[in-house]
């Protein structure tokens, strides 16, 4: 009797909790913290009560690239489905260091699920990562700029940033 409650109590358990992590996340990448020369996996899960792309459209990913030289790239990458998610991957190049994806049809695109993707290198951000990323994080300018610093504190270009974009 004591044993039946019990299995009870777990299945409930097990269930709650299946719950409440399947409808979490619409967009994700792998590995997550890439660097340079990695294959980056990236994917949407039209299933989550959160995506906006549903259907059987093709869907792309749109990536903006920025780099440490200041230049910056689009890439637009057609994606593979499988049931309800769509995935494709991309070699990280080098001198990247972050990049926003977004998914989209030929008739809209999801840019309340996008990705922000920082490189990384010897387990941190490699330079420029925050200072590129801050236009996407404008309420926490301050904070990436601050990490950016404490990895950099040589780094001028982000000194030219903050005070000339962040702080007016």
């Amino acid at each position: 009797m004591l044993f039946n409650k019990t299995i009870r109590i777990v299945c409930v358990f097990i269930l709650l909790f299946n719950l409440f992590t399947v409808s979490g996340q619409v967009t994700s990448f792998y590995p997550g913290k890439p660097e340079w020369n990695d294959e980056l996996f990236v994917k949407y899960d039209a299933g989550d009560s959160k995506a906006l792309l549903k259907g059987n459209e093709v869907v792309y990913l749109r990536i903006y690239m920025n780099f440490q030289n200041g230049d910056s790239k689009v890439i637009v990458l057609k994606t593979d489905r499988k049931d309800n998610v769509y995935q494709c991957s991309f070699k990280v190049p080098e001198s990247l260091t972050s990049a926003k994806a977004v998914f989209f049809t030929l008739t809209r695109e999801d840019n309340k699920n996008s990705l922000i993707i920082k490189v990384y290198g010897n387990g941190k951000p490699v330079e420029n990562a925050n200072i590129d990323a801050m236009p996407y994080f404008e309420p926490n300018s301050d904070s990436l700029f601050q990490k950016e610093m404490k990895n950099y504190p040589d780094n001028y270009k982000a000194y030219g940033i903050y005070f000339t974009k962040i702080i007016p």
